[in-house]
């Protein structure tokens, strides 16, 4: 793991900290400023974080946003929702994903991360809430923000 910005480095500690991997998107940069868990689209391509761009098969499953993905479920996030020095505000995603399925994407794209290497061993579902909220008390006592009330679950 590398420091990258406040954001990302409170996402990373929390991590560290509870087991549970976080990813945060830049709202304004999301599509319909929503995001949805869905199968990739045949032939749907992706540039990740570290820069690379994906093709992505339909047995993968993606974090999109009303037009095209943005991160790949419990492997990486992607480049086109990336939070930058610019960013002022966030989606904090926080999931339980099938320890198979990031498996199976992890391995067909050969992209090991710290996310997925926790995804693959299988992480309790309840524990994504805490560190959610973990997160948020950490994004308004050091970095200055403002959360919203609640958190919505699917």
């Amino acid at each position: 793991m590398r420091r990258i910005n406040n954001v990302v480095d409170i996402n990373n500690n929390v991590m560290l900290e509870t087991g549970q991997p976080l990813h945060a998107f830049d709202f304004r940069k999301l599509g319909g400023q929503r995001i949805v868990v869905r199968r990739a689209k045949r032939g749907e391509h992706m540039r990740t974080l570290d820069g690379v761009d994906r093709e992505l098969t339909p047995d993968m499953l993606v974090i999109a946003d009303a037009t095209r993905p943005v991160a790949l479920a419990g492997v990486m996030g992607g480049a086109d929702a990336e939070v930058t020095a610019g960013t002022t505000t966030i989606l904090l995603e926080a999931a339980n994903f099938n320890a198979v399925s990031v498996r199976a994407t992890s391995g067909t794209l050969n992209l090991r991360t710290e996310a997925s290497i926790r995804f693959e061993k299988g992480l309790h579902p309840e524990l994504a809430i805490a560190a959610a909220r973990r997160a948020m008390k950490l994004f308004i006592d050091i970095a200055g923000g403002r959360a919203l009330q609640g958190l919505a679950d699917a």
